[in-house]
């Protein structure tokens, strides 16, 4: 029971956080569903699942599982980042609702800002370990084994180097580079993202920013 306390305590922790972050609360309630064993979390029907995920958040129906693996720092990690994907689908399809938007401007962003978003916010900026990695493909490219920096803006869904490292340093760029809360403001700027009839053609990711 007193474990169970502490991780509540550190779920409601990052709540707090990262409403003061966003500067918004959830307007829906979702279900949190931590699984005691990873076993557990893979055999769920609730998505599908693969060896190595460690959480997962439905832009469909807000359902957030995560399992506990008996490793608290890892534990508040993956359930910060998994609850910044929460307030990231509720803050922009509420943002969409408010301006009568038909489309989703979740889908104007790319895998690695979404994800690099999450993982930016969980590790509380920059991740040591992250930046050696991208060091590494500066100093150490392999092209001929897709290992070397690409552009800024492509997105390569099927590497979790380049969406999940790579996506955690260049969103900690864009703080850097143009000042504190720069992420959210293009969160803030999605609905451009969408085509109206006053504002006319949509905008992709590279004009917004």
């Amino acid at each position: 029971y007193e474990r169970i306390a502490k991780l509540e305590v550190d779920i409601e922790e990052a709540y707090r956080e990262l409403a003061q972050t966003f500067d918004y609360v959830p307007t829906q309630t979702f279900p949190y569903i931590l699984y005691s064993s990873y076993q557990e979390f893979l055999q769920t029907n609730l998505f599908p699942m693969q060896e190595g995920v460690l959480g997962v958040t439905s832009p469909r129906d807000l359902v957030l599982t995560l399992p506990y693996l008996g490793d608290d720092r890892l534990f508040k990690e993956v359930s910060s980042h998994e609850m910044t994907h929460q307030f990231t689908i509720q803050k922009v399809h509420d943002l969409a609702a408010a301006a009568q938007l038909s489309g989703d401007p979740l889908d104007g962003f790319p895998l690695w800002f979404i994800e690099g978003l999450a993982e930016f916010y969980a590790k509380d900026g920059n991740d040591p370990e992250a930046e050696m990695d991208i060091r590494d493909l500066v100093v150490n490219p392999a092209p001929e084994r897709g290992f070397a920096l690409i552009d800024f803006f492509e997105d390569r869904p099927g590497s979790v180097l380049w969406t999940y490292k790579a996506g955690h340093i260049r969103c900690a760029f864009l703080e850097d580079e143009y000042g504190a809360g720069f992420l959210q403001q293009l969160l803030d700027s999605s609905v451009q993202f969408v085509q109206t009839r006053d504002r006319g053609g949509a905008r992709g990711f590279s004009q917004l920013l």
